[in-house]
Parts: structure tokens; C-alpha cells; sequence
């Protein structure tokens, strides 16, 4: 499993964008944006299409690299080059598209990657998994996130939408030991998936990751996030307490700038 030895404290700035400079020839998408993310906290990143909210968390996780531009994880500057590296400093993303194995069972899924050998000669030597330590593990994990499932062992292809999705963050937070990046989570879902899946955000906040969320779903972001950051024309433009705020003042500041 991921070391949990190192964990942020809460309240703990775990990411820092600092004056981000995104340019596509002459297009700019991020032109000088700052952003924070705080352990134990979900951060709703807000905005209209084209603001740059997934620009800025593709710089983020090293999907796509900065023109300029300061990025300070856990307060190191940091120049992430790959998903991979950030990954190596506990940044986890979760896409749209899951990158879920559909055939494989919970336990195949969660540990991909990082599959548990059998302790054994033979184990060792013919690379047997010991799928019944990661069944063990994972149980624990789900449970830990409120995450119920019916059965470890059916193909991930048979759970409902919010499950596969609510697993995709389980799975991210098992290895995730800074920030949870997710984006559009909750799209294309029902009410009841929504909830779950919005449960397991909650519960990888109350492990003290840093949690940011885009979402097009303002009212809801309203609710179940700590804090609002809102976009505009490739800048951060406010960020503001979730509870302090209001639905007609979010969407001021994203139409015109003002509150």
C-alpha cells in the first residue's frame, strides 16, 4: 500500500500554482494563474468552458507541460515533466474515461500495476499473485472510504456507474499520499451514483489529501466543497470559502469578473 507515514497535516498547502503561464502559439490559455490546494480540504475549481480548469490541473498532474510559471508541492518546488513523476510526489488523478480494467475483478483493479507476488518459491518464480492478500487489503480500503460493494471478485464491467467511478477514486486514493485531481467525476450519472461518489470525495479529504475537483455542477460543488476557486479567461479570479459563498455570486464571477 501507499506510506501513509508521510501524510499532510490539515489545513497543510499541498499544491501551489504560482502565476502559470499556458500558451498554445499565440492562444493563452493560463496567462499568470495562482491556485492552492489544502490538505483535508475538497477544492471545487470552477469556471465556463475555456476558462482553463483543465489546463491548469494537466499541469498539475504533468499531463502537459507549464510555459512558465512556479509549481511548490508539500513546499518544494517541483518541475513535473510526467504523470508519472507526479505521481511519485502522491499526486493520483481521476479522468472521465476511469482507465478502469473492465474484465478484471475490484481487487485486479485497485492494485494494477502493483500487484502483490506470493511470498513463495513458486510464487516468486512464476510471478503467482497472492490475490487473496489484495482482497484482504482492498476490503479494508472500501470500507475505510464507505465504500459497500456487493461482491470483490465480479469483472468491474457488471458494477453500476457510480461504483465503477467510486472505485476509480478508491483506487486513486490508495496510492495517492498529497492531492486527488478529478475531473467531471460525477458526469453522466444518476443521483444515487453521484452520492457515492461524492461520499468518497469527502472521505479522501478526511484522510488529509488535498482534494480538487472540476465540475460543472455548481450548485452541488456549493455544498459538498470546502472551498471554491473560480476561473476566468485563463486566471484564478477568486477563491472563496464554500460556506461563505452563494450560488448567484459564483456564477457573477464567472459571467462578468464581479460579485
Amino acid at each position: 500500500m501507499a506510506q501513509q507515514d508521510n501524510m499532510p497535516q490539515k489545513g497543510e498547502v499541498i499544491i501551489e500554482a504560482k502565476d502559470i503561464v499556458k500558451n498554445y502559439g499565440h492562444l493563452q490559455a493560463l496567462r499568470g494563474a495562482n491556485l492552492k490546494i489544502h490538505a483535508g480540504e475538497v477544492t471545487a475549481l470552477l469556471g465556463d468552458n475555456g476558462a482553463g480548469k483543465s489546463t491548469m490541473a494537466n499541469i498539475i498532474c504533468g499531463a502537459i507541460p507549464r510555459t512558465s510559471g512556479t509549481l511548490i508541492c508539500r513546499g518544494k518546488e517541483v518541475n513535473v515533466q510526467s504523470i508519472h513523476q507526479a505521481q511519485e510526489m502522491g499526486i493520483q488523478v481521476v479522468y472521465q474515461d476511469l482507465a478502469l480494467a473492465p474484465d478484471l475483478s475490484v481487487p485486479n483493479n485497485i492494485f494494477l500495476g502493483r500487484e502483490i507476488i506470493k511470498d513463495t518459491f513458486f510464487g516468486r518464480l512464476f510471478k503467482l499473485l497472492d490475490t487473496q492478500k489484495m482482497t484482504e487489503i482492498s476490503k479494508e480500503h472500501l470500507a475505510e472510504l464507505g465504500i459497500g460493494l456487493k461482491s470483490m471478485s465480479v469483472p468491474v464491467k457488471s458494477l453500476s456507474g457510480g461504483e465503477r467511478q467510486a472505485l476509480a477514486v478508491a483506487r486513486a486514493v490508495m496510492w495517492c499520499t498529497s492531492a486527488l485531481i478529478m475531473d467531471e467525476p460525477t458526469a453522466a450519472l444518476g443521483a444515487r451514483q453521484q452520492a457515492l461518489v461524492y461520499q468518497t470525495m469527502r472521505a479522501a479529504a478526511n484522510k488529509n489529501l488535498g482534494v480538487l475537483v472540476i465540475s460543472h455542477d455548481i450548485p452541488k460543488m456549493i455544498e459538498v466543497a470546502d472551498r471554491i476557486c473560480i476561473m476566468r479567461q485563463g486566471m484564478v479570479i477568486a477563491d472563496l470559502m464554500a460556506k461563505e459563498t452563494n450560488l448567484q455570486t459564483v456564477l457573477s464571477l464567472m459571467l462578468t469578473g464581479q460579485a
